[in-house]
């Protein structure tokens, strides 16, 4: 089993009490062994009595309500994720990576040992285990996954099973959002999160990387697990069709070992903020308007937003990216300083932006790092 969904199943099986704490459940299910599609196995709504089934034989647990959901739009997908029924460790998978493991020259001319995207899926089908999973028994071998070659010496194999072992919730798919998850699922991030609640227009397609005109008017989330799963079926993928409130914003977070701030509002972002402090979570804050935007990073007992913006989550006028707009260069460039970020956090490397914000005016070249007073 991975160790985030046994350690919950687990959790849940000791203190069956504690089910009242879940705000959203769905049908957490092993994917489809000859069909990898982005379909969602579960969706799952708000409700207030929960019933867990484990099913040995299918390896997944099912938790369902008699309770009717409240509003059709507020739900949570759950895409290919699923109970793994071997460890990485199983010595009849660690002997077939080995046997179908390749070697190629980086571009240094130094030979390394690889396993192919095509090999994973092969390997995972076979042995009923995650595509993610096989990725980590290769790196165990200090053997790279083809996909990720390129982030060779930049990352150690080490690293990159660090990458792969992590949870990260986005909370927003759109300007900011959608390079986020595109450069977090590129980079190897073992399982995304993303909530938001909103569909894509046409006013989305000058900045919005995941916006295209066959996907205007569909809902971003959906758009997104569609699109991740093309760019990187080895990850697994949740999404929440919900705007954050202070009464899911604790569930949506929960097991995630960082959050990133997408959001365009002081309310939401105050939000987000207090619940990763309440779950000693580390959380990235971004936000754009016009050719600029800024950076910063708030780990648990930080005041972070809060010297920003006060306590106060009633903003008093419109949010400068309404008076400004958001060319496509702005949220690029921010959201790669946020996947920065991410990385300095998951891997304890370099100096994020702690207690300080980098402000960033593309237009005239000029960047300059503000201490915060802590």
């Amino acid at each position: 089993m991975d160790a985030i969904y046994k350690n919950e199943f687990n959790r849940f099986l000791r203190h069956p009490e504690t089910l009242q704490e879940v705000f959203y459940t769905g049908v957490f299910i092993r994917r489809d062994p000859d069909v990898f599609l982005p379909c969602p196995f579960g969706q799952v709504f708000r409700q207030s009595c929960i019933k867990m089934e484990f099913d040995a034989q299918h390896d997944s647990v099912k938790l369902s309500t008699t309770v009717a959901k409240n509003n059709p739009a507020e739900f949570t997908e759950i895409h290919h994720v699923g109970f793994d029924c071997m460890s990485r460790q199983n010595d009849v998978l660690i002997q077939e990576i080995s046997e179908c493991a390749g070697t190629t020259s980086d571009p240094a001319g130094r030979t390394i040992a690889i396993i192919s995207d095509f090999d994973t899926l092969r390997l995972a089908r076979h042995h009923n285990v995650t595509p993610r999973q096989v990725h980590l028994s290769a790196l165990d071998q200090n053997i790279w996954p083809l996909r990720y070659l390129r982030n060779f010496d930049s990352l150690t194999p080490t690293d990159q099973i660090k990458l792969l072992e992590t949870r990260a919730t986005v909370i927003g798919a759109g300007g900011l959002g959608g390079y986020l998850l595109e450069l977090l699922a590129r980079t190897g991030i073992g399982t995304l999160v993303a909530a938001d609640p909103e569909t894509f227009d046409e006013t989305n397609l000058n900045r919005q990387t995941l916006a295209r005109t066959d996907t205007v008017n569909q809902f971003k989330t959906d758009t997104a697990a569609k699109a991740l799963f093309l760019i990187n079926p080895a990850i697994d993928i949740i999404t929440h069709r919900v705007r954050i409130d202070p009464g899911n914003i604790d569930a949506i977070l929960y097991g995630s070992h960082v959050a990133v701030d997408a959001l365009d509002n002081a309310e939401d972002r105050l939000t987000l903020q207090e619940s990763c402090a309440r779950q000693n979570i580390p959380m990235v804050h971004g936000a754009i308007a016009g050719f600029e935007g800024r950076v910063m990073t708030v780990y648990p007992g930080d005041q972070g937003l809060q010297l920003l913006y006060g306590h106060n989550k009633e903003e008093e006028e419109p949010s400068a990216e309404l008076h400004l707009g958001v060319p496509a260069v702005t949220p690029a460039f921010i959201a790669s300083l946020q996947t920065m970020e991410v990385l300095k956090i998951v891997l304890n490397r370099g100096r994020p932006f702690r207690n300080q914000m980098l402000h960033a005016d593309l237009e005239n070249g000029r960047f300059e790092e503000f201490i915060l007073d802590v």
